[in-house]
């Protein structure tokens, strides 16, 4: 039986930079947009959230939200960079696709999935495998929480 978590996918799950001060979930996804050539993809919900998808190479890749497109940029500060403070990894080439009420991301290491009902995220590796999934939508408030499943 083949360990899905010993895999060497590297994954940056989330880094969510947030300016609200209210406790909301992000609502329904209505649109997804490509920023040129890189693989920078922006999606807007019906609540005013933007979300921010930036693949840096085919196994790491970064989601951000905020509110009215203003993101925080906590890369200046170390000690507020949890995840992601050197974004210098070169380019991922990304698949993006819409379809049934779904947008997939795929790499050649991964594919993630936005439901654009829910705006919840899943990932799975290249074999289709689940590595995690949201199990509840995005919690905005003075701390964003995401709320993860890894036995999905």
């Amino acid at each position: 039986m083949k360990n899905r978590f010993a895999l060497p996918v590297v994954v940056l799950a989330a880094c969510f930079s947030l300016s609200c001060a209210f406790a909301a979930g992000p609502g329904r996804i209505t649109e997804m947009e490509k920023a040129g050539k890189d693989p920078v993809y922006t999606v807007q919900t019906d609540s005013d959230i933007q979300m921010r998808i930036t693949f840096y190479r085919p196994d790491v890749f970064r989601i951000q939200a905020a509110t009215n497109g203003v993101y925080a940029d906590p890369k200046n500060d170390p000690e507020k960079a949890q995840i992601v403070i050197d974004n210098d990894f070169g380019k991922a080439k990304v698949k993006a696709k819409e379809k049934d009420g779904v947008i997939t991301f795929k790499t050649k290491a991964l594919t993630l999935t936005l439901d654009k009902a829910t705006a919840r995220f899943s990932l799975t590796d290249a074999d289709g495998q689940p590595l995690w999934a949201e199990t509840r939508p995005l919690e905005f408030g003075e701390k964003t929480i995401q709320t993860l499943s890894s036995s999905v």
